[in-house]
């Protein structure tokens, strides 16, 4: 051998060893099929659906289509169960849906057999969450909009629903299932544009509320990190528009992640809690999108264009 090609051959092995690490390089979005973000979008004709995908932006995939056999035209606020083997979703027909109506239904993961669980009171019900051990589903009764909205829980097949406060929405789990973070005027009545909305959090059976935030305009839609330290939520406690922020729990220390003219809501932590998805409308048309950051706030990406695609929208994600 030459000594030209020597050196070729050294060049040769040392590209593809370079080539073989590269390709071995952890992806920090690499996925599983249980590790995939849930979300609703508008499907025209004028019909809402579940669709899922990969938290890299591929695999998007339909898994509601209007219910044959069933009434349903619209599907929204899913929620995975822990085993990936179920999803919650509120669902409405035409009418429930013109006049803000909707019940609480149970799909497999693959979209298939539905099921309706029972609302109390024949009031409209809305936000189902599962409980960490997939035992309960926690559930907001009544018209949000007008502050008459209050916390429920239920057995997962839909029995025994038992009321856990008397006002609050967007209820999320602690990890462990002993505690549950929610968002509250504080009292019930009439809400009026400019109340402050605030953050609380009371035990599982629905005793010791305590309030987490004291701050004018809404601080909602709260979501546990997995190792229980942290809750992100959505807020417009600096004036305008909806951003990002996180709260640690031991020392109530708040972070804001997003800045930007747009509204940035619905925030929900990865499982390993290392990202947070949220819906926002800084996109195409004004359409809500999906976007994933680290829970830092950097790293900034853009998942789905669906804003693109007249009328579509993607929002209310669930990780």
């Amino acid at each position: 051998m030459t000594r030209l090609n020597a050196v070729l051959v050294v060049v040769a092995m040392s590209m593809q060893a370079t080539h073989a690490q590269q390709q071995v390089q952890p992806d920090p979005y690499a996925t599983s099929p249980a590790d995939l973000i849930l979300f609703d979008s508008r499907t025209p004709p004028g019909s809402e659906n579940i669709f899922v995908i990969r938290p890299d932006g591929s695999g998007l995939r339909q898994l509601t289509s209007a219910f044959r056999g069933s009434r349903l035209s619209y599907a929204r606020m899913a929620s995975w169960s822990s085993d990936r083997r179920r999803i919650l979703f509120k669902g409405y027909d035409e009418d429930g849906y013109r006049e803000n109506r909707g019940d609480i239904y149970v799909i497999d993961a693959d979209g298939s057999n539905l099921r309706r669980l029972n609302c109390p009171d024949d009031r409209p019900c809305h936000q189902p969450r599962w409980s960490p051990d997939d035992s309960q589903v926690l559930f907001v009764v009544g018209q949000v909009s007008q502050a008459n909205s209050a916390i429920f829980v239920m057995r997962a097949d839909g029995r025994n629903p038992r009321k856990l406060s008397p006002w609050g929405m967007w209820g999320t789990w602690s990890p462990d299932g002993g505690q549950i973070a929610f968002s509250s005027l504080g009292r019930a009545g009439s809400w009026q544009e400019g109340d402050p909305i605030d953050l609380f959090v009371m035990n599982a059976d629905g005793s010791n509320t305590r309030r987490l935030t004291e701050q004018q305009g809404g601080n909602q839609d709260p979501d546990w990190s997995p190792d229980g330290r942290m809750l992100v939520f959505d807020s417009t406690r600096d004036g305008g528009n909806f951003e990002i922020y996180t709260m640690e729990l031991d020392t109530g220390r708040v972070r804001r992640l997003t800045d930007h003219p747009a509204a940035d809501a619905r925030p929900a932590f990865s499982p390993d809690g290392q990202h947070i998805v949220f819906h926002s409308n800084r996109g195409d048309n004004g359409q809500s999108d999906l976007y994933v950051m680290d829970r830092d706030g950097s790293n900034l990406r853009r998942l789905t264009k669906l804003g693109a695609e007249g009328g579509r929208n993607a929002s209310h994600p669930d990780w």
